[in-house]
């Protein structure tokens, strides 16, 4: 039995369920205290008391000629583990059942890997779900705020514009010059109405000052924009340094949709009055830091999956390798600090990010 591979204990059991041997590995994943012998004990002494009917069963099985194969958890004294084990009979030539046979391996490693990699994949789901959610919510406010404003806008001008040509055709030429002109004007202030529709939708959904000018004047401008909208002071502190560092225009807009993100939830949930955002970078770290005065997060919702803010945040600081934490009081505010690696070959395998 000391011959068997790493890690696999192996034992034998009488016909009462009792262990009659077992090798050192066996010993060290049953004992109760880590390496104590339960040579002349019930093996289900090592059993947790919440399965033990199950394993005693299965147990009674194999006593009586039945193989079987199971897990379960170890009543040992401090972190449970979860082995997974089989039973074996033993008999001899006229097929009388004489011993069992136990083998078990401990695979608490293996199962909470497996949590983990459930937990993370629910999370993924979640965050794709509503992620398409979000999108096809957009598209519908985009598409509202369009008909709404360029098709009362366009059909305005249509009218105006059939009523200029009619002037235009009359014999009469009765209809004051006058009145012609404040039409014209009534037209171009329309035609001007519309283009800052244009570039309002358009800013909202990309600013070109992150592409012309880089993310430093981009989040200049987003917490400006913030501060005039909202009335949350916002105070934004950059490093020098970030201006020297080649970013990519991937890590630039993570940055920015992160920060812009930030401010969007201290603006629906936080009852703040000043916000303070900052960029700095250190030991080859960009590092975004969002604190607010404001109420706080409720307990549990900065780990909830349901929290499509904090999560799209996690997800997009994740993607590039980073970290993000997340320090919140009741009544104190939050503060929020997201780590991202400056070189792609510091991080993780890098996705693209819009």
């Amino acid at each position: 039995m000391e011959h068997a591979p790493i890690g696999i204990g192996i034992h034998e059991l009488d016909l009462n369920g009792c262990v009659v041997s077992m090798n050192s590995a066996g010993r060290h994943i049953l004992g109760p205290g880590g390496d104590a012998d339960l040579t002349g004990r019930t093996f289900l002494d090592a059993v947790a008391p919440e399965d033990r009917e199950r394993v005693g069963s299965l147990l009674a099985r194999a006593c009586q000629g039945l193989p079987s194969e199971f897990e379960f958890r170890t009543a040992r004294e401090g972190t449970q583990s979860i082995m997974i084990s089989g039973f074996v009979p033993l008999r001899d030539r006229s097929g009388r059942t004489l011993k069992v046979l136990g083998i078990i391996k401990d695979i608490t490693e293996r199962k909470n890997a497996l949590k983990q990699l459930n937990v993370a994949y629910d999370r993924l789901r979640e965050l794709t779900r509503r992620l398409k959610a979000a999108e096809e919510e957009e598209r519908r406010r985009i598409a509202l705020e369009l008909h709404d404003e360029f098709g009362q806008t366009l059909s305005a001008l249509k009218f105006d514009l059939a009523w200029l040509r009619r002037q235009f055709k009359s014999r009469s030429g009765r209809t004051p010059l006058k009145a012609l002109q404040e039409r014209v004007v009534t037209m171009t202030a329309l035609v001007d109405q519309m283009i800052q529709s244009v570039r309002r939708i358009a800013t909202l959904l990309r600013p070109s000052i992150l592409d012309d000018l880089g993310l430093v004047a981009a989040l200049e401008w987003q917490t400006r924009e913030f501060q005039d909208r909202t009335g949350v002071r916002c105070e934004l502190q950059v490093s020098p340094r970030i201006a020297e560092l080649p970013l990519d225009a991937q890590k630039s807009t993570a940055l920015f949709r992160i920060a812009q993100e930030l401010l969007t939830n201290v603006a629906r949930h936080a009852e703040a009055a000043t916000m303070c955002l900052s960029l700095e970078e250190t030991e080859g770290m960009l590092i975004l830091k969002a604190e607010d005065d404001g109420k706080g997060i409720p307990d549990g919702l900065n780990t909830r999956t349901t929290s499509l803010g904090l999560l799209g945040i996690r997800e997009r600081v994740s993607l590039l390798g980073g970290t993000c934490s997340i320090d919140t009081e009741p009544s104190k505010g939050t503060r929020v600090a997201v780590h991202i690696p400056i070189h792609e070959e510091d991080g993780k395998n890098v996705l693209p990010l819009v």
